[in-house]
């Protein structure tokens, strides 16, 4: 991704290792959240943490599945 600053571009990474933990700081904060704090704010906080974890968790996985077992596309018998 490249920040536009004052008359010059920044491109701006993610470290590997910090994209790959990102889902599971999500799960663990959502946890905490859920669990330590009162309130019906502080339950939706931590319930929607959690699920942001899941809902990234599950998109990895599904896009690395569909990179490793590309799908073959049948050829149509010709008329």
């Amino acid at each position: 991704m490249t920040i536009s600053r004052m008359g010059g571009n920044v491109d701006v990474t993610t470290p590997a290792w910090l994209y790959e933990l990102l889902p599971f700081i999500y799960l663990a904060v959502g946890l905490v959240v859920f669990v330590s704090l009162n309130g019906a704010l502080s339950v939706l906080s931590g319930a929607l943490f959690f699920a942001a974890g899941v809902q990234v968790l599950l998109m990895r996985n599904r896009y690395r599945k569909a990179i490793r077992h590309p799908r073959r596309v049948p050829v149509r018998a010709r008329r």
